[in-house]
């Protein structure tokens, strides 16, 4: 700013938000993160720093996991992808998950 303003007194900078959303911290012991750890057979969980609508369901208190093929160090940046071996291991729990609710 004061180099702004050294060449214009004037200059300003204003941030405002165009969208939020509610955080999203499902814990990991929940019936929904469990649910999804014996679908995808991982109990890696986190929390990233970008929006999702999860927020919202849980906050209208629908139990939420986001979960899906691909790595955020890869995806929403130039040359995005999710590898062939990504896609199987997601069509493979959505499969699990089709049994699981037809045993259900």
């Amino acid at each position: 700013m004061p180099r702004m303003r050294a060449v214009n007194a004037g200059s300003d900078i204003r941030l405002q938000p165009l969208s939020a959303y509610p955080g999203l911290a499902t814990p990991a012991d929940s019936d929904a993160a469990r649910l999804v750890a014996l679908l995808s057979g991982s109990t890696e969980f986190g929390t990233v720093a970008f929006g999702t609508e999860g927020g919202l369901f849980d906050q209208a208190g629908i139990p939420t996991v986001v979960c899906g093929p691909g790595s955020m160090e890869q995806g929403h940046k130039p040359d995005e992808f999710v590898s062939v071996e990504q896609l199987a291991g997601c069509d493979a729990m959505l499969l699990r998950l089709v049994e699981y609710l037809r045993a259900g």
